[in-house]
């Protein structure tokens, strides 16, 4: 399906939301700025752009459950990127910039709490790639919520799958 240019101005502003994070720190459960977990940066992102109500909140998981229904083979900007571990649950999220690279939140997991740890860690917003990462955690699929004119209302507004 076409992309009309509401799609693409949300799409825009949804990466340029994750952007200004860049660098900021991870914190285990976190979804504002002063500490983001993975599933926290992406509600903050699509509650900016309207797909997500204020107040909302959601795990890797849940965010994975809620729009399965659009996802797509491969990598596009602005598609979300979901991890699973070795049981098949899905544990991470990330957003793609393009068809090698994604931005997201990631550090420690539950350890990290505090600033300090995060800094310890290395565990901050950043740039990797999506593909050849050396974890344990294996891809489980693409997500793209800016293809769909359904969507672009918030959940709980008529929109949103």
């Amino acid at each position: 399906m076409p992309e009309n240019s509401a799609l693409i101005a949300q799409r825009e502003l949804f990466l340029q939301v994750l952007w200004q994070y860049y660098g900021s720190w991870y914190r285990w459960g976190g979804d504002d700025p002063s500490g983001f977990d993975c599933s926290g940066l992406v509600v903050e992102g699509l509650q900016s752009v309207g797909i997500l109500p204020e107040r909302f909140d959601a795990t890797a998981a849940k965010l994975f459950q809620m729009f399965v229904c659009y996802s797509i083979p491969d990598p596009v900007c602005g598609a979300l990127v979901f991890w699973k571990n070795a049981g098949g649950h899905i544990v991470h999220v990330e957003t793609c910039l393009n068809r090698h690279y994604a931005i997201g939140a990631r550090g420690a997991g539950s350890s990290v709490e505090n600033k300090e740890k995060a800094i310890a860690t290395n565990a901050f917003v950043k740039v990797r790639p999506i593909f050849g990462r050396r974890w344990s955690h294996e891809l489980a699929g693409f997500i793209d919520l800016f293809t769909h004119p359904d969507i672009t209302a918030p959940l709980g507004a008529g929109g949103g799958g």
